[in-house]
């Protein structure tokens, strides 16, 4: 009976590990996502900024050639 109670906690500690992990993966992908998420939208936002940046530096330098 002694022994069958330590399998049994064993058994108990073995899949409370298990459930960490997959919280904790799961945690991790859902991160993941979010992270992957921002890093589209601020790109977004950077080449959006950028593709302005080039459109006034070609006004300005056409202006700087007519003149």
């Amino acid at each position: 009976s002694l022994k069958q109670q330590r399998v049994a906690e064993a058994a108990m500690d073995s899949m409370k590990q298990q459930m960490m992990d997959l919280c904790r993966s799961d945690t991790l992908t859902r991160a993941r996502e979010q992270h992957d998420r921002d890093v589209t939208a601020i790109r977004e936002q950077y080449e959006a900024k950028l593709l302005s940046l080039q459109q006034k530096l070609d006004a300005q330098s056409q202006s700087l050639n007519e003149q």
